[in-house]
């Protein structure tokens, strides 16, 4: 098992996913745990880089709109997803995105990594 030190809190790696999201797609959708995750990819004009989260509990899912998502070499989020038994589950997420196409950045080829983090007791 793997631990990452995080803002001074000791994190175990629950669950680690690579996605290569095809040219044309605009959605990577996963599941954690019975919880589905969404991730809209959106581009505008601002070139602001932002993180929204929408909760869902009755359909048991988050999403996410991933913002200006559009450097080839990497564009990082981390963000709280929930509690589980007490404890903070985060994800942390790279997107590189592939901007030789044509077309519009929404639908540009990813490659998505995506890491579920659960805060531990630091026992060091």
């Amino acid at each position: 098992m793997a631990f990452i030190i995080y803002k001074g809190s000791k994190y175990s790696v629950q669950q680690s996913e690579v996605y290569a999201v095809p040219q044309g797609a605009t959605e990577l959708i996963s599941n954690y745990n019975g919880t589905w995750l969404k991730f809209n990819f959106r581009s505008d004009a601002s070139g602001e880089i932002r993180v929204d989260r929408e909760v869902d509990r009755d359909k048991n899912s988050i999403s996410w709109v991933l913002l200006n998502f559009n450097n080839e070499l990497g564009t990082s989020f981390d963000t709280l997803v929930g509690d589980v038994g007490g404890s903070n589950l985060r994800l942390s997420g790279m997107v590189h995105t592939i901007n030789g196409v044509s077309g519009s950045l929404d639908e540009a080829s990813r490659l998505v990594t995506l890491t579920f983090m659960l805060e531990s007791p630091d026992e060091r």
